[in-house]
């Protein structure tokens, strides 16, 4: 993640915010670093909702206890409302 995008976030989520990270798997190479977009959200928020079309990395994500879910962001709903990223 680049500096200027962290200072968007931070301005515009709180730490009680439902944030929803679309294609929150990006490339599975920086899945669970330090770079990894989510994992930032997570630092920001105590609800942070991940979707993505990867299955085979979603499914490793829940294993590892993420809040993910297999979805298409063109067609989905959770339910709730969220702050898109």
């Amino acid at each position: 993640m680049n500096l200027q995008r962290e200072d968007l976030i931070e301005k515009v989520i709180k730490k009680n915010s439902n944030i929803l990270d679309v294609g929150c798997v990006h490339n599975e190479d920086v899945m669970l670093t330090k770079n990894w977009q989510h994992n930032f959200l997570l630092s920001k928020s105590t609800s942070v909702t991940g979707i993505d079309f990867n299955m085979h990395a979603i499914n490793k994500l829940k294993k590892k206890g993420f809040n993910v879910v297999y979805a298409d962001a063109q067609n989905f709903n959770l339910n709730k409302n969220m702050i898109l990223l």
